[in-house]
C-alpha cells in the first residue's frame, strides 16, 4: 500500500516537471539509489541468509515494518515538489514555491 502511494508521488512529480529534464534525470538517479540504500539498510538490519531460522517467523513482518517506515519516510520527501515549499525559501532548489 505504501509503495503504491510512492509511486503515485513519484508519477505525479514526473508529470508537473516534464519540462526539467535536467531536474528528472537527477530525480530518477535519485530514486534509483534510494531504492538500493533502502534495501541495503533492510538487508543490515536483517543480514543473516537464513532469515526465518535467524530471526523467526516474525521476520516478514518485521522486515516489513523497516520497508514501510522508510517508504512513508520518502513518500513525505517527494510531496514537497508537488506541494512546493514557502516563497523566499532561498534553498528551495528544484521545488516550486507555493
Amino acid at each position: 500500500m505504501q509503495d503504491a502511494e510512492l509511486n503515485k508521488v513519484y508519477k505525479t512529480i514526473l508529470a508537473e516537471y516534464k519540462q526539467d529534464k535536467v531536474f528528472l534525470e537527477k530525480l530518477k538517479n535519485a530514486q534509483k539509489a534510494w531504492l538500493s540504500y533502502r534495501d541495503a539498510h533492510a538487508e543490515s538490519i536483517f543480514p543473516e541468509t537464513d532469515k526465518q531460522m535467524q530471526y523467526g517467523s516474525a521476520y516478514g513482518v518485521c522486515n516489513c515494518g523497516v520497508m514501510e517506515t522508510m517508504t512513508l519516510d520518502r513518500t513525505k520527501l517527494l510531496k514537497k515538489w508537488l506541494t512546493g515549499i514557502p516563497e523566499g525559501d532561498v534553498c528551495s532548489g528544484s521545488v516550486k514555491t507555493k
